[in-house]
């Protein structure tokens, strides 16, 4: 499934536009067979303007439940599906310990310290500086009107990424955009807030690579405040 969703994720724009020409095409068809109709004056005539009328709205309403189909999939059940299929988290510990190199011994008199990796308390663990982050907003920020969004998105093997917002404790995400572009300190755009509900959110950044495998999100917090009279 998930192949199929990434297929509808990256075309969704011709989809529409494809399946928008023949509904538009086909109501074109439904007007004038309906003009037809009213003003046939035999019953041949009236037939054969009616089965037009007809086959028009059967393809209207199958074009019109495939486009209702494609929005509710991209925007609501591709996004569910694959924080389902998501890899989990690394848990990271900060017990003391001895690190080993390969191929060094360590001699009797030195004295071997732990190696500690320190990630700010307020990031996911999915985030990894010069690979996947967020460059703007930084973590914490407050943020009143639109923001340029800047990132990090560094992977040989990238398939494409998007990045929404969820309220804090909600597990609903909102899509802002997506793109199949990586970079380093990458504007990807513009995010305006300004329609939302002051308080605290989540912003997050989601990979899907080559294989279809989604890797662990890059989420951090920021405060929507109201806009000022």
């Amino acid at each position: 499934m998930a192949p199929f969703f990434t297929f509808l994720e990256n075309n969704e724009i011709v989809i529409y536009v494809l399946f928008g020409i023949v509904f538009l095409i086909y109501f074109q068809r439904f007007l004038s067979a309906l003009r037809e109709w009213r003003r046939a004056l035999y019953g041949l005539e009236k037939e054969t303007a009616m089965r037009t009328i007809t086959t028009s709205l059967v393809v209207l309403m199958v074009v019109g439940v495939i486009l209702i189909m494609e929005f509710s999939m991209v925007t609501y059940i591709a996004p569910s599906y694959q924080d389902v299929l998501a890899l989990p988290t690394a848990t990271l510990s900060f017990e003391g310990g001895q690190t080993e190199v390969p191929g060094t011994t360590p001699q009797p008199d030195e004295t071997v310290m732990p190696t500690v990796v320190t990630l700010s308390p307020l990031v996911s663990g999915g985030c990894e500086a010069g690979k996947l982050e967020w460059i703007s907003p930084e973590p914490g920020s407050e943020i009143r009107s639109s923001t340029e969004l800047i990132v990090t998105v560094n992977f040989e093997d990238l398939g494409f990424y998007k990045y929404e917002f969820s309220q804090s404790g909600s597990n609903k995400w909102t899509p802002i955009a997506a793109s199949d572009e990586g970079g380093i300190e990458k504007s990807v755009g513009f995010w305006n807030p300004s329609t939302e509900l002051p308080g605290d959110y989540l912003l997050r950044l989601v990979v899907i690579n080559l294989e279809s495998q989604t890797l662990p999100a890059c989420e951090i917090p920021v405060t929507i405040l109201a806009e000022e009279e």
